[in-house]
């Protein structure tokens, strides 16, 4: 359920190329910003309104991203997990995006606001690695993930500062 703490970050590739609202303040970089509009395009077309949170993790959000090197990686996040059906779907958009944009490669999972809320530690959920989608597993949950989410949130999508287990 979205409500007023919600913010929707999706704009054109050209709004990405500012700088974020966010406690990262720095921009993001082109290859990142084309690829992560063209990423939720696709998935807003076959999951509408069923992606939350989208937010970036990892050498993006940490600034330290190197062009034609490192890896998109994100946490995308919904209300309720995601059914056998829609994980299917899921897969679609996967697949479509590695065959139109083959690099960077994305690596995300993706988790309820209730999962992201609790500890990492024991927790599986579908994700996306290396060009493969597995409908479980524990790729990108643990501790460091969690870290980043709520020191150096980098929201596309969702509230700036979402409501992330840490202790």
């Amino acid at each position: 359920m979205l409500d007023e703490r919600t913010t929707h970050l999706v704009l054109p590739c050209v709004y990405f190329k500012q700088t974020m609202n966010s406690p990262n303040q720095f921009p993001l970089p082109s290859e990142v910003s084309t690829t992560m509009s063209a990423y939720i395009r696709m998935l807003d077309d076959k999951l509408p309104r069923r992606i939350q949170g989208i937010y970036l993790t990892g050498s993006v959000a940490l600034d330290d991203y190197r062009p034609g090197v490192s890896h998109i990686d994100f946490v995308a996040v919904s209300e309720t997990a995601l059914e056998p059906s829609e994980l299917k779907l899921l897969r679609q958009v996967q697949t479509e995006h590695s065959r139109k944009l083959s690099v960077p490669k994305l690596d995300g999972v993706y988790l309820t606001w209730s999962a992201l809320a609790a500890t990492p530690l024991g927790l599986s959920a579908p994700y996306y690695l290396l060009g493969h989608f597995e409908p479980k597993g524990d790729f990108a949950i643990t501790p460091v993930t969690w870290w980043t989410l709520h020191r150096h949130p980098l929201p596309l999508r969702g509230p700036t500062k979402p409501v992330v287990y840490h202790d």
